[in-house]
């Protein structure tokens, strides 16, 4: 494993410049720091481990290659969004800055204007427990309650880093979902909510990855110790091990 991208604040950098220039959120996100070169179907391939890419757009530059990347689910793309900003994706050998894309007109950069997302009600529903998303692609009420008791650290975990005492669980079954994971998790120790995440494919089933955040370090070191290199039914090995931090180069845990 690599060292901390350029002196260990890098990817805080990063992070801070996608917050500053992000869109609303949205399921459309505007990734840049993708290598000279890349390939239409060699962007799908490598964004389509994390959820369903519905459309894809490069926007090659001189020395750097953005891209617009939609995504199937509002949902998918926060995760990327809080995940993947600043980290190595699978398949990549440098960091990516991640971010929603600009609402059409909205913004300044590359790629600003072609952004077309629809302004997603997810932080309003945050702070509304209930209120919107019982429409078209909205959250139910109980899923928007959940929502706003997070927002307002009211569960114990409250806002959960992904760097901490977060696993990178890879050998993943097809049909495996993100509460099949849960289930498999849980019994290890405390969870905080929304804390797991099953990996889904282009066509809906999981890519084989998952991620599982635990609330305390002894419950990561007993998950690994013992779940860690259990032959699954498929035939495969069920991969446990600590997520590498963010900035670091990781490839195995995907970040």
């Amino acid at each position: 494993a690599s060292s901390r991208v350029r002196g260990g604040q890098t990817s805080d950098r990063i992070a801070s410049m996608a917050d500053e220039q992000s869109g609303p959120p949205s399921d459309n996100l505007f990734v840049t720091g993708l290598p000279v070169g890349l390939l239409e179907d060699q962007l799908r391939e490598i964004f389509a481990s994390y959820g369903e890419v519905v459309q894809t757009k490069l926007l090659p530059g001189a020395t750097k290659t953005a891209a617009l990347i939609r995504y199937s689910s509002a949902e998918d793309a926060k995760w990327l969004v809080e995940n993947l900003n600043g980290n190595i994706p699978q398949g990549l050998e440098t960091p990516v800055i991640v971010r929603f894309a600009q609402a059409k007109g909205g913004g300044k950069g590359p790629g600003a204007s072609e952004g077309r997302p629809g302004p997603y009600s997810n932080g309003a529903e945050a702070q509304a427990w209930g209120g919107k998303g019982g429409g078209k692609g909205g959250k139910g009420k109980m899923q928007s309650f959940i929502s706003g008791l997070i927002a307002q650290n009211g569960l114990p975990g409250g806002k959960y880093s992904n760097d901490e005492n977060c696993l990178f669980v890879g050998g993943l079954p097809a049909d495996c979902t993100t509460q099949d994971l849960y289930s498999l998790f849980t019994p290890f120790g405390a969870i905080p909510a929304n804390g797991v995440k099953a990996m889904t494919a282009a066509d809906g089933r999981c890519s084989g990855i998952g991620f599982v955040n635990f609330l305390s370090p002894e419950s990561v070191e007993l998950a690994v110790g013992t779940l860690n290199g259990t032959a699954m039914p498929n035939g495969k090995t069920l991969d446990v091990k600590v997520k590498a931090p963010k900035g670091q180069n990781g490839k195995g845990g995907g970040q």
